[in-house]
């Protein structure tokens, strides 16, 4: 196992996830929109992952297999998270396709994926820190919130339609930002660089001129005039962040991006081999995640504006600090 820095390794969550949602996910819905929507069973109180131990398509998902947790699960720390009425509901493929929201519905219904840990996860309480911060925003905005798990693409579809009033988490990019409305931003993303310690490369100055590996989708925008540019780095694509983990280990790419949340004994991928790979000290970005509605939803920027008042009060109030102070127990915990 490797030591506590190199326990934050993989899988480019950031590449695949944030690859996603920065054009989440049209690298890993490819031709199966799908493929991560059979469920253990259908409990609307709780968040499960697939029968298939890995989705191919969702790499870097940490969630182990049958994991649930209730809406409601406290902590043992001592704060509860817990919000009234909340509810996470996982779909299947018998679902009815949901009908458009109306002035008239009595609760909020929201859309996001899974497997985007620490954000979100069905390993964490109230399925995860963005989701957490999200519901009890709209808990303080007086609302009951319905949150749906989907495929990602789905999601974002139905979002699209107007069948959810929003979805999270999504990075911002130029894009992305003429088709919707972005929160403020809701959580970071730390952003690493992994190595083969094959290469011998101990220090991001040492990548100067090498290649990046990239999966298909992962919007590098976030490199103008950053990292990537200042480093002159060059792109390979591959399909998925696993392919980005071999094209690291066997020596095709000389480097590739990980979510410094995310660590070893949290992951069950086979192409990982650990003692094949170095995450790098220094972090080389922090990357914001957001609530995005549509801009052609009726009274989009007003929904907008609310959230982000209401999200603001809770870091005026404590609330949002209590709740970060409690993931990061979570997440720093052996």
């Amino acid at each position: 196992m490797l030591a506590k820095d190199s326990h934050y390794i993989l899988v480019l969550l950031v590449a695949v996830f944030f690859a996603g949602f920065s054009s989440v996910i049209n690298a890993n819905t490819l031709n199966s929109d799908d493929l991560n929507n059979s469920f253990a069973e259908r409990d609307p109180l709780a968040v499960h992952v697939p029968h298939a131990e890995r989705d191919p398509l969702a790499v870097g998902d940490p969630l182990a297999v049958g994991a649930s947790l209730a809406v409601g699960t406290s902590l043992a720390v001592g704060t509860s998270l817990a919000v009234r009425n909340a509810r996470v509901i996982v779909s299947d493929e018998t679902d009815p396709i949901p009908s458009p929201l109306t002035a008239t519905d009595t609760r909020i219904r929201l859309a996001t994926g899974q497997g985007y840990y620490p954000f979100v996860s069905a390993s964490l309480p109230q399925g995860g820190w963005s989701q957490a911060l999200i519901t009890q925003t709209f808990h303080q905005m007086g609302y009951e919130v319905d949150v749906h798990i989907l495929p990602w693409s789905r999601g974002k579809m139905w979002t699209d339609e107007h069948r959810f009033l929003g979805t999270f988490p999504y990075v911002r990019s130029p894009k992305r930002e003429q088709e919707y409305y972005f929160s403020v931003p809701i959580n970071y993303i730390p952003v690493r660089f992994y190595v083969s310690r094959a290469s011998n490369i101990t220090d991001i100055q040492e990548l100067s001129g090498k290649r990046l590996c990239l999966p298909y989708g992962y919007s590098d925008e976030f490199a103008s005039g950053g990292i990537v540019d200042r480093l002159n780095l060059k792109i390979n694509r591959v399909v998925d962040g696993a392919g980005c983990i071999g094209h690291v280990q066997r020596g095709w790419s000389d480097a590739g991006l990980t979510n410094s949340y995310v660590s070893l004994n949290e992951l069950n991928n086979t192409r990982l081999i650990d003692d094949k790979l170095l995450v790098l000290p220094t972090e080389v970005e922090e990357v914001s995640v957001h609530f995005i509605i549509s801009k052609s939803y009726p009274n989009g920027r007003e929904w907008m504006d609310n959230f982000n008042q209401a999200f603001q009060q809770l870091s005026k109030d404590g609330t949002k600090a209590k709740i970060d102070h409690i993931f990061s127990q979570i997440i720093d915990s052996p």
